[in-house]
């Protein structure tokens, strides 16, 4: 168990802040937490986290798929979440075991970004499994990055809710197939959900 968290004050003219300094450092002037409705703090945390869990696990199903994504990495396992649903729920619910393991652009909403900073965070990490968690959307902008990915064998896997637009958008608005190889050497499956 760690000690309580020292606070130190400072207050009084400016020549006691020395020596307001040197008590703080030396363990004088300090104060433990202060207790929550006569709970200790930690307990307080562990309830407050608790209960965070629990409305964060209310949000299917993306808090399902990512409950699938942690249970599937190892605790070295990468993350890079996308601006999407399920990229959302990641920065509140994602259990995070190690540093760097969730790599975010935060509230920027960069659409698009995902995929390519997982290849890269591949290829910075090449023995630990990355996962890309993107939406159509986002994905949509990355398709040449596929072909970089072959070229070079980055293998970061992405999961995605909404691909079967890209599958079948041309087929169902147009009733023909467009598009262009991107790739030769990748493959596509589905899993119904």
């Amino acid at each position: 168990m760690k000690p309580p968290i020292k606070i130190a004050a400072f207050s009084g003219a400016a020549g006691d802040y020395e020596s307001a300094f040197h008590d703080a450092v030396h363990g004088a002037h300090t104060t433990s937490p202060p207790e929550y409705g006569g709970k200790d703090w930690r307990a307080a945390i562990a309830n407050a986290k608790e209960a965070a869990q629990a409305a964060i696990a209310k949000a299917d199903p993306q808090y399902s798929y990512m409950k699938a994504i942690r249970e599937a990495l190892p605790d070295d396992g990468i993350v890079v979440d996308e601006v999407t649903q399920l990229g959302y729920i990641l920065w509140y619910g994602y259990p995070v075991h190690q540093p760097r393991r969730l790599v975010s652009s935060g509230f920027s909403g960069t659409l698009g970004y995902g995929f390519p900073t997982a290849l890269g965070v591949k290829v910075a990490n090449p023995d630990r499994p990355v996962v890309s968690v993107a939406g159509d959307g986002g994905f949509l902008f990355d398709g040449s990055d596929l072909a970089t990915a072959t070229q070079f064998g980055i293998n970061a896997a992405t999961v995605g809710k909404g691909y079967d637009l890209l599958r079948h958008e041309g087929l169902v608005r147009t009733n023909r197939r467009s598009g262009s190889v991107v790739a030769s050497r990748c493959s596509f499956s589905s899993a119904s959900t």
